[in-house]
């Protein structure tokens, strides 16, 4: 009985030569579609090799741009440079060189002397929703050192702590220069509280100073 039913299978297609069959049989009544498809899949292929060779492009021009605009401000040569940022950041606002071109625009603008126009740099830099931290810390703290020389203290001390509540490298430096600010303003229990925060992180001259700065606030009346 087991042999016959073997031998009535192998007499019979096996389920893959179903298959193929079905597949095929299918294949030339809708001919017609399947070139459709294929030429459908080529031009999908073109397009996406044509926009990954056009973004590698816009990426090296930016680079370039980039690079051009940075030996100008190291020569010195900030509205030049400014101007360059301001190019980079409108031709290739998609790239992270044309992103970040914002922020090099505004130090530009500062360097030369233009506090006006570099304070709103900053802002427009800090209004990006994709800010990396640091990004944004550094450009809180250059906004706050222009209300600073402007005479604006309590919106540069405000500016100064949201630097120092982001996870970056300059939390420290955002700190000391709130504490300093409370101090100058008169808020001298902010300025403690500041710096007893400040403290524990503190180290060599920076620790001294937050030392010293606690020990005359402590002994104050």
């Amino acid at each position: 009985m087991s042999n016959k039913l073997d031998r009535d299978a192998l007499k019979g297609p096996d389920e893959f030569t179903l298959v193929v069959r079905r597949v095929l049989s299918w294949s030339k009544a809708h001919q017609r579609i399947l070139v459709a498809g294929a030429a459908a899949l080529a031009v999908i292929v073109v397009v996406a090799s044509v926009t990954t060779w056009n973004r590698s492009r816009a990426r090296r021009e930016a680079a370039d741009e980039f690079r051009r605009a940075h030996a100008a401000y190291v020569a010195g040569r900030f509205t030049d440079a400014a101007r360059a940022f301001d190019d980079l950041q409108r031709d290739h606002p998609s790239t992270a060189f044309g992103r970040f071109a914002a922020l090099y625009h505004a130090h530009a603008l500062r360097a030369a002397g233009k506090a006006a126009a570099a304070a709103q740099a900053y802002d427009s830099f800090l209004a990006a929703d994709d800010t990396p931290p640091e990004y944004e810390q550094l450009a809180l703290l250059s906004l706050g050192q222009l209300r600073e020389d402007a005479g604006k203290a309590a919106d540069a001390v405000e500016l100064y702590q949201r630097a120092s509540g982001l996870d970056g490298p300059y939390s420290l430096d955002a700190e000391i220069s709130t504490a300093r600010l409370q101090l100058g303003l008169g808020r001298r229990d902010d300025a403690k509280t500041t710096y007893e925060r400040i403290l524990p992180e503190a180290s060599g001259d920076m620790k001294a100073l937050v030392e010293a700065r606690l020990a005359s606030l402590r002994a104050a009346p």
